[in-house]
């Protein structure tokens, strides 16, 4: 009875967490991009926000209709101890990342590059990433004997087993004044979904949680404006 019961529980978290391609991690360690903010971050109060997040309580976030986005850069001290193949592959990413990220945000604000009353200046850097095991990978999504141990894998380790990763840390600051608004880190894993269009490239993982980034970003600034018609992002 309780092998059945157990066996049940797996099947179900096989079932549940099988269709998203991206998962965040259960924790994360923030590098030195964020400097001395680094103390002032405290654990997520959401479901939807990042690991690790400051936010200024006395901001009007409604203030704010125009922000500076600055270049996506992979912090130089994780690239320091990539090859120049993986320099050059993230970097790649980091500037899609950094141009989906201009289009969603102009859909709610102007994108401007003088700092001018309400401003937000926006910086993004990716910290880590982890290329996926493209084959064993695969195998683990259509086996139901691989779907189950990884289950049990992920349960223990907090990331799927053969899976890719990424982190990345942002400030938002006022632009004129260069008060810190919001800063965060956060890490996302590569999911279980087999119907993704990323499922053999070695960097997949790492597509699908910029992707996720992108619809984020925009919600939690539409939530911090407190709109009632903010989409939550699937992953």
């Amino acid at each position: 009875m309780i092998r059945m019961h157990v066996t049940l529980v797996i099947m179900l978290a096989v079932l549940l967490g099988g269709c998203a391609s991206t998962l965040q991690a259960r924790n994360v360690q923030p590098s030195g991009f964020l400097g001395d903010y680094r103390p002032l971050l405290q654990d997520k109060d959401s479901e939807e926000g990042a690991l690790k997040v400051y936010r200024n309580p006395t901001v009007d976030w409604r203030a704010y209709r125009k922000i500076v986005l600055e270049p996506v850069t992979v912090w130089g001290g994780f690239s320091s101890t990539l090859c120049k193949e993986q320099q050059e592959d993230l970097q790649r990413l980091a500037d899609s990342f950094c141009d989906a990220l201009s289009r969603k945000l102009s859909m709610d604000y102007d994108l401007v590059e003088k700092p001018t009353p309400g401003v937000m200046r926006i910086r993004v850097a990716i910290t880590h990433a982890e290329k996926s095991w493209v084959a064993p990978a695969f195998l683990s999504k259509v086996s139901l004997e691989l779907q189950t141990v990884n289950t049990l894998w992920r349960f223990a380790s907090g990331k799927p087993a053969f899976a890719g990763e990424m982190t990345i840390e942002f400030t938002v600051h006022d632009a004129q004044t260069g008060e810190l608004l919001l800063a965060g880190a956060d890490r996302r894993v590569g999911g279980q979904a087999l119907f993704d269009k990323h499922l053999f490239n070695s960097w997949g993982d790492v597509k699908n949680s910029l992707v996720f980034w992108t619809d984020l970003s925009a919600y939690r600034l539409c939530q911090l404006r407190q709109e009632t018609t903010c989409v939550q992002p699937k992953a």
